[in-house]
This record gives C-alpha cells, structure tokens and sequence, in this order.
C-alpha cells in the first residue's frame, strides 16, 4: 500500500490553521517549563531579570519578521499596522483592540494561557509587567520608534475595577505622529 505523504503545501487551509496553533502551543510549552525551571532554581527575581531581557530581545527580532512577512516600512509602521502585526503570532493569547482616537489605541490580553496553567497548578500568578513592558515596547519601536507603549494593566498590578476577569493585561499604543 502506498504511503500518503504529508507535507505542509498537502494540507488544507483548516490543517494548517490548526497546525499553526500547535506550533503557538508548543512554543508556550517551552516558554512555560523554561521559566518553571529556572524560578525553582533561581527564584522569581532572578527569572523575572533573565526573562525580561530575552524577551525584549525577542519583541524586536519578531517585528522585524513579521514586518517583513507583512511588508511593512521598516521603522515607519502605522499604528494599526503594528496592531495586525501584533496580532498574527501572539503566543496564544487573545487580543482585541479598541481605537480611542487615530492616534490611540487600547490593546487588551485575554485569557492569558501561561497565568491560567499557574492558577490551576495553585502556582501565584506570574508578574509579568517588567516583562511584557520590554516585549510589546522593543517589539513596537522595532516597527515605529515614534509609537509609545504605556501599560495600563498587567500583573503584579492590581485590577481596576472596571478591567473584567478575562482581560490578562491592558496596553494602550500612542502615535506621536
């Protein structure tokens, strides 16, 4: 009998949708026992230190793909177009946006997967601020460094009240432009 090679070009658009999550999956997977690890070994601090740094490493290195992939001019994204960029490869987090102005825009996490794998684990919550402040910042300047990032929420903060349950954490982008 003859064996059915797949590849990605034989799979269908559905397929690849799903193996795209996956491979999201999988790289949060990785992110997640990374971090684990080096917390059990190093402490929260110390990991918080290492993370912040990759991940301010990886914020550029992932516009600059993603522009490019997209065709974007390189440090003269617009702000919905670092919006769209954003939200193709978001390591499995949901996000939607919320235009306040054409010149700003509000940015929300959903259901963030890492924050809930913690909480069903009893693990405290991870405080990721310092953190996702470096990513979507160098991510952000590496498309327009006259784009400006300002968390409005995200752990350790404690939420507004009027931030509902399934918002991880809140950002609003501003053109300066």
């Amino acid at each position: 009998m003859a064996e059915k090679k797949v590849t990605v070009e034989t799979l269908e658009e559905e397929k690849l949708k799903e193996l795209l999550d996956i491979g999201g999956r999988l790289w949060l997977t990785i992110d997640g026992l990374w971090i684990q690890s080096v917390e059990r070994e190093l402490g929260t601090q110390k990991c918080l230190e290492m993370y912040t740094k990759i991940m301010a490493q990886n914020g550029a290195i992932e516009a600059r793909r993603l522009g490019r992939f997209l065709g974007l001019p390189e440090g003269k994204a617009k702000i919905d177009e670092v919006i769209a960029a954003r939200g193709l490869f978001n390591g499995g987090v949901r996000s939607e946006h919320k235009w306040i102005s054409d010149k700003e825009v509000i940015l929300d996490l959903y259901n963030c997967r890492p924050q809930q794998g913690r909480a069903e684990k009893g693990q405290p919550i991870f405080p990721c601020k310092e953190m996702e402040t470096a990513h979507l910042g160098s991510f952000t300047r590496q498309l327009n460094p006259k784009l400006k990032v300002e968390c409005l929420f995200c752990p350790p903060d404690e939420r507004p009240a009027d931030v509902p349950k399934e918002v991880s954490c809140r950002w609003k982008i501003t053109s300066e432009e």
